[in-house]
């Protein structure tokens, strides 16, 4: 038994386990075919998506093709409770089965006459079964049959939800993924030891150049600057809270005397429900001063920023701090921080870091803009 459940748990993280499963679940059902199927109920239409060893190819073929249309079983499973495993005669009484096409052309000629199954996920009227298909067989011996089904259906599901969880977490991994990779922007996701796990296209080319930033051997992100070490190791610290302000603002000198860098270290904050391991990550943004054409206009109408708002946020997006921004623009610090607190009433805020989130994740900002 706990052979099995050991390997359970492995098809929860590598779901080609699962013929593994069914082949071990299997030695305890020696003279049975065992299945994971699903069925769905508004298609009436299923599959054997995982067979034991010992079924035919020819008949695994003929279910997916047309039984699968005419288990009478199946019909049944709304009143199959969720976890719960029981005999075939609890879905439908055996003398109605001997009636049915699935029993004559299906069943009979590979001597089974009837089963044990258990539903481990159901979505609506999809549903995910554990299933053995078995000859005749004594009382006595389908209560033993049962109660082992019934003792790795808690595993079985649990799994399964495992299973679901990381094919969702894969599949916005990827798109997020995707998404980073169009940013004109480098962006470098840091872990607690402040060492890079993951950085996109642009942050690649950029610390490929080794122009006052640089990637070290230990996965740290370096520069001639000293401050960016001290921001990334305040960002840090404070990843667990919002901050007021986003403490790792600065521009980078490059030797080459080409155009600073634009850098901006922020904190992550998971949003609720996150995994626990994404808290104390940070990020690191940096942009190339002079390269991407303003997005003033882009800003202004999609927030509702006056157009001097939205001048201000692009120049803090881009890491300035408020005082550099009033002097690009050759305002006064005093008349900046109007802007800004007008841009906080406007979306409810109060936190520049907020403000400078939310223009990051809009698709305006995902745009790549050589």
């Amino acid at each position: 038994m706990d052979g099995i459940i050991e390997r359970i748990y492995g098809a929860a993280v590598d779901p080609a386990g699962w013929q593994d499963v069914i082949d071990a679940l299997g030695a305890h059902y020696p003279e049975g075919h065992g299945t994971l199927l699903n069925h769905d109920l508004s298609l009436g239409d299923g599959s054997f998506t995982v067979v034991s060893s010992n079924w035919h190819p020819d008949w695994v073929g003929k279910y997916n093709q047309h039984f699968a249309r005419v288990n009478p079983w199946l019909r049944n499973l709304p009143r199959r409770p969720v976890g719960l495993a029981v005999p075939a005669e609890y879905m439908l009484d055996r003398a109605e089965l001997k009636k049915s096409e699935f029993f004559a052309d299906f069943l009979r000629p590979q001597n089974m006459v009837t089963g044990i199954g258990v539903t481990i996920h159901q979505d609506r009227e999809r549903f995910l079964a554990v299933s053995y298909l078995l000859p005749d067989r004594e009382d006595d011996r389908v209560t033993r049959d049962v109660s082992l089904l019934q003792q790795l259906a808690p595993h079985f599901r649990r799994a399964m939800q495992i299973n679901h969880r990381l094919e969702r977490a894969n599949i916005e991994g990827a798109a997020a993924e995707m998404v980073l990779d169009q940013l004109a922007t480098g962006f470098i996701l840091l872990n607690a030891a402040g060492r890079a796990v993951f950085f996109n296209r642009s942050a690649e080319r950029m610390l490929h150049q080794e122009d006052g930033i640089h990637l070290e051997r230990d996965g740290t992100v370096q520069s001639l600057d000293a401050r960016l070490a001290v921001c990334v190791s305040r960002v840090l610290e404070q990843s667990d809270e919002p901050a007021q302000e986003v403490a790792g603002a600065l521009r980078i000198a490059r030797p080459s005397g080409q155009p600073a860098w634009s850098v901006l270290v922020v904190p992550m904050i998971p949003r609720m429900g996150a995994i626990e391991a994404m808290r104390g990550m940070a990020a690191i943004l940096i942009s190339e001063e002079g390269r991407k054409s303003s997005v003033t206009a882009d800003l202004a109408s999609a927030f509702g920023f006056s157009m001097a708002e939205a001048r201000v946020l692009e120049r803090l997006v881009e890491g300035r701090s408020v005082t550099e921004a009033a002097g690009e623009l050759q305002i006064s610090v005093g008349t900046a921080r109007v802007h800004l607190r007008n841009m906080f009433a406007k979306l409810g805020g109060g936190r520049q870091s907020e403000l400078i989130r939310l223009v990051l994740s809009h698709p305006l900002w995902m745009i790549r803009r050589e």
